[in-house]
């Protein structure tokens, strides 16, 4: 999902962007991102939004197909 940048800007991590550039994300990607979500990331594991019985809440951003 390419992004053109029209001015100069600060994505939200810090990074600096030109006007000009181009910004690109996979959804699809950040979804199998071992960082992100453990060893076992291509793994369809329910248990790993709820705690206690309890559903916890994760940041939007962490997987933008969720947003």
């Amino acid at each position: 999902d390419p992004k053109g940048i029209l001015k100069d800007d600060i994505l939200p991590d810090g990074t600096k962007v030109r006007a000009g550039e181009m910004v690109t994300y996979v959804p699809y990607s950040m979804g199998r991102m071992e960082y992100l979500w453990g060893h076992d990331a291509a793994e369809f594991k329910p248990e790993r939004w709820i705690k206690d019985g309890v559903l916890q809440q994760v940041s939007p951003f962490k997987f933008t197909a969720f947003q």
